[in-house]
């Protein structure tokens, strides 16, 4: 007997992508940001954020990214990541001790990929901690 075939993603749907960069430039690395904002991106790091894209999107954030940085030294990476590499991701956090948020617990966190979807936290304001 011959099993099921794994149902394949719909084109519309996008993977979860990673976005890296490094942009020398402030005010060119703060548009870089922004633009990763808008689209729908978190923000993992200072200069790292992570979202669902379509291959249109990426391709459309890509172009919008090098518009930004123009002649700038720069360097950007779009990694697509599937499903199943996500779930095998992890997680350390260490803060510092002194922290509000830490006072009487452990000061790091150590957490395995989630078969839940998405466990990306940000702030509120997009920014890592």
């Amino acid at each position: 007997m011959i099993g099921r075939l794994p149902a394949l993603r719909d084109e519309a749907d996008g993977l979860e992508t990673l976005v890296m960069y490094d942009v020398e430039c402030d005010r060119v690395r703060s548009k870089v940001a922004d633009a990763c904002l808008d689209y729908g991106l978190q923000r993992l790091q200072y200069s790292v954020f992570i979202g669902e894209l379509n291959n249109n999107r990426a391709e459309e954030l890509m172009r919008r990214l090098k518009r930004i940085v123009g002649k700038q030294q720069a360097v950007i990476h779009l990694f697509p990541v599937c499903d199943k590499d996500l779930k095998l991701s992890r997680e350390w956090v260490q803060r510092p001790e002194s922290s509000a948020e830490t006072r009487g617990s452990a000061a790091s966190e150590d957490r395995g990929g989630s078969s839940s979807g998405r466990r990306w936290r940000t702030n509120g304001a997009g920014r890592s901690p």
